[in-house]
């Protein structure tokens, strides 16, 4: 989903106060700023080249990173449908039915080639534009995370995918969706026993263990959370055994390279205001910035909202490629670069686009 400029002002409330003296390497920030501009990409000019070895979703059909195509026959509206992955032998998908005098309704269904739509029991929400929902599906498949905002704050709500048991749930009075989910751990914002906002790890079922203070982006699988060590900068630690980052910078990760030495996401704006969008790739071995990208939006007071978060869609192909989702006229595309190389288009123009495990929440 492209929605860039939101989510770096979602990072106000991350960097709203310094930290003490830097006990962390920070890159250097002038010698990497000449040395690696940052470079605007005309989607429309590129060559066409092969479709994004990617999971995707695209004006109604699921592209497989394999190359098949699985048509999604349910009667979403207002492009309220997202990809949250894979669950058995069947895609799980969120849609909406756009607005209506009954409000807005939303379901999960799985979707299998040849099979007719069938509806994930106990996900339905309705929405008369005063609460948001949101839903996130665990990497193994097993069980699903749903957000709702509403005036108080978030109800986070984990349930079966098989049956729709309710497994586990936790409120905050803050507005956060879940970082990430794997194997029956949530890795999302909590309010401890002082009512401090922390990361936690929350295990279902079982409890919370603290990560840290604040932090932009955390992988279970791989046991790396990036949490902030002093002003704009962030940096990786581990989930398992978190401590003080190695080094640090204004960035905040997406996705990680399978082999891991790459990290590709959004660079920390300084004031979160009249800032352009900037994709970054780093080393995440010392923090080098390797290659910028414009994603072309500019934050401002005015289109700041809380309430449409919405994920950038930037993707590693392979250890060397990137995708990202850039828009142009008529609709979007999927954009594959190499790092600090060449570019090309790795989808045709058309809606919005949207990966298996990104933030959302709707009506947007």
């Amino acid at each position: 989903m492209r929605r860039t400029l939101v989510s770096l002002a979602g990072l106000l409330a991350l960097t709203a106060s310094a930290a003490g003296p830097a006990a962390y390497a920070v890159p250097d920030r002038d010698a990497t700023a000449t040395e690696v501009p940052v470079r605007t990409l005309h989607p429309l000019a590129l060559r066409r080249g092969p479709d994004a070895a990617l999971d995707h979703l695209q004006d109604g059909v699921i592209h497989t990173a394999s190359g098949r195509t699985v048509r999604v026959r349910v009667p979403y509206g207002a492009g309220q449908v997202a990809l949250l992955g894979r669950s058995g032998n069947a895609w799980l998908v969120a849609w909406g039915t756009g607005r209506s005098s009954s409000g807005y309704h939303f379901r999960v269904s799985r979707i299998r080639a040849g099979h007719a739509p069938v509806e994930v029991p106990r996900q339905r929400e309705v929405s008369f534009g005063e609460d948001f929902h949101g839903w996130r599906l665990d990497r193994n498949g097993s069980r699903l995370v749903s957000t709702t905002y509403d005036r108080g704050g978030t109800t986070t709500r984990v349930r079966d995918v098989r049956t729709g048991a309710r497994l586990d749930d936790a409120y905050t009075g803050a507005f956060y969706t879940p970082f990430d989910v794997a194997d029956g751990h949530v890795a999302t914002f909590a309010e401890n026993e002082r009512g401090g906002l922390r990361v936690v790890d929350w295990e279902v079922g079982v409890g919370m263990t603290t990560l840290a203070k604040r932090a932009v982006h955390v992988d279970l699988r791989r046991d790396v959370a990036y949490v902030r060590v002093g002003g704009r900068d962030f940096g990786p630690t581990s989930v398992s055994a978190p401590g003080t980052p190695a080094w640090g910078a204004p960035f905040a990760p997406l996705d990680l390279s399978p082999d891991g030495s790459l990290a590709v996401g959004l660079g920390v704006p300084r004031s979160g205001f009249d800032d352009r969008g900037v994709l970054e790739v780093r080393d995440t071995a010392d923090g080098t910035l390797l290659d910028a990208v414009s994603l072309g939006d500019h934050i401002t007071m005015a289109n700041w909202s809380i309430t449409t978060a919405h994920e950038q869609t930037i993707r590693w192909e392979d250890d060397t490629h990137f995708v990202v989702q850039l828009g142009v006229r008529g609709g979007e595309v999927l954009v594959r670069c190499r790092v600090a190389g060449r570019c090309e288009r790795a989808s045709d123009v058309g809606s919005d686009v949207t990966t298996p495990y990104e933030s959302f929440m709707w009506p947007r």
